[in-house]
């Protein structure tokens, strides 16, 4: 039996590194998330699939959070998958404060470093929620490269504070500000998840690779193959 047993591991072995090889890649270099939630529309909408470079900012060692090296810092703009010890669930945000950064909200409007990000208004639109409107919201990097995306906000939300107004506080080192884009629809660091400590940051999104409209049979989404993020 026992010959047996190693008679098909040796016929397997090419089959059984293969297997091996895709768990590291998955692991420490490059991995995808499906997206169940509403938080970050409309930049990221339910049933994409994100690609995650998992190699943005550490080398990590496989199967394990352990970073053997950093790389790089999470910046303000970066969408980040994090694996959230509070919600006890994998995340996708947007930083909006890094380390040493001030933030606050006002009247729906972000402020950082006692300057208020750039807006453009975009349309008013409606859904089975209620009323909302999409506008472009223009954020700097630490070294002052300019990102800009859609963020959606609704309109007479009876919850005003903290997802509409918050007092100023100043990021400790090894912790990020997260916010989804879908402002009135995600519980980020406004709420419950509080500030994100570095070593929950697993990777950046980096492109949806396709989509599935579960409203549709989970068919395709000809406009969603291969969008950067």
């Amino acid at each position: 039996m026992l010959f047996n047993l190693r008679k098909h591991l040796f016929e397997f072995k090419g089959f059984l590194l293969l297997v091996l090889l895709m768990l590291i890649v998955r692991s420490s270099i490059v991995d995808w998330n499906a997206v169940p939630t509403a938080s970050m529309k409309p930049t990221i909408i339910e049933g994409d699939r994100v690609i995650v470079d998992k190699l943005a900012y550490d080398v990590r060692v496989p199967f394990i959070k352990w970073s053997m090296i950093k790389l790089a810092d999470p910046d303000r703009g970066d969408i980040v998958v994090i694996n959230s010890g509070k919600a006890n669930k994998r995340l996708i945000k947007r930083i909006l404060a890094v380390p040493g950064d001030r933030i606050a909200l006002f009247d729906n409007e972000v402020i950082v470093n006692d300057k208020k990000l750039d807006y453009q208004k975009i349309a008013t639109l409606h859904d089975k929620f209620g009323s909302f409107f999409e506008r472009i919201e223009t954020i700097k990097t630490s070294s002052g490269i300019e990102v800009s995306y859609l963020i959606r906000v609704y309109v007479n939300q009876k919850n005003v504070s903290p997802l509409k107004n918050m007092d100023v506080i100043t990021i400790p080192d090894g912790y990020y500000f997260v916010m989804g884009d879908n402002r009135h629809k995600s519980d980020d660091s406004r709420l419950n998840l509080k500030l994100v400590p570095r070593n929950e940051i697993t990777g950046k999104a980096s492109s949806i690779a396709f989509s599935l409209d579960y409203a549709n049979y989970y068919l395709p989404r000809k406009l969603r193959w291969w969008v950067p993020l």
